[in-house]
């Protein structure tokens, strides 16, 4: 499946905190994208009619819930993950992790925890929270960027940095000296 760059997808429970409505704002001002917004919750409803009263319908699609499978080849064609979080009830957002793990570049509002795969492994950038304006002009700059070709390469740094520090042998290995610090069992040299 070839990656669209112009393609953004959300994954998650669809509730207000999620910030999922500031991208279909943003929509309405910058024609070139379109969303998929993979998951399912109570505010799916108010989305779909901002949606439509906003003239994008046609640029988002809600998919539901996805099986893994689908989630992997959603990960593989977009170009984008957007992660729009607005309160701090979203933490790290581990989809962020897998979506650079895929080649996807990352778009993370600016919360603590949240930036961290974006700041630790690049391939993507960090958006103020606040307002559907701020995902605007960030969508407005990954256009052009995308039209320079500056983003495929910075995708893939990030995808192999991803590999490199998530490795489930270097997370273990963190986690086991981490753990020893703690409890005290770390030899002394």
């Amino acid at each position: 499946m070839d990656r669209d760059p112009f393609t953004i997808l959300f994954v998650g429970r669809l509730v207000w905190y999620k910030g999922v409505h500031l991208l279909v704002e943003a929509l309405r001002k910058v024609e070139r994208f379109r969303l998929l917004v993979a998951g399912t919750g109570p505010f799916r409803e108010e989305l779909e009619r901002q949606a439509r009263d906003s003239g994008v319908e046609d640029r988002v699609d809600f998919l539901g819930r996805v099986s893994d499978q689908e989630l992997c080849q959603l990960y593989a064609s977009a170009g984008v993950l957007a992660l729009p979080a607005l309160t701090e009830r979203e933490t790290l957002g581990m989809v962020q992790l897998e979506a650079m793990a895929h080649g996807a570049y990352v778009l993370a509002s600016d919360l603590p925890g949240v930036t961290t795969p974006v700041e630790t492994c690049g391939g993507g950038a960090v958006v103020p929270r606040a307002s559907a304006e701020e995902w605007t002009a960030a969508l407005r700059r990954l256009a052009l960027e995308i039209e320079l070709g500056v983003i495929d390469a910075r995708r893939t740094e990030a995808r192999l940095e991803v590999l490199r520090r998530h490795d489930p042998g270097a997370v273990y290995g963190r986690f086991r000296a981490s753990w020893r610090r703690v409890a005290g069992l770390a030899r002394e040299r």
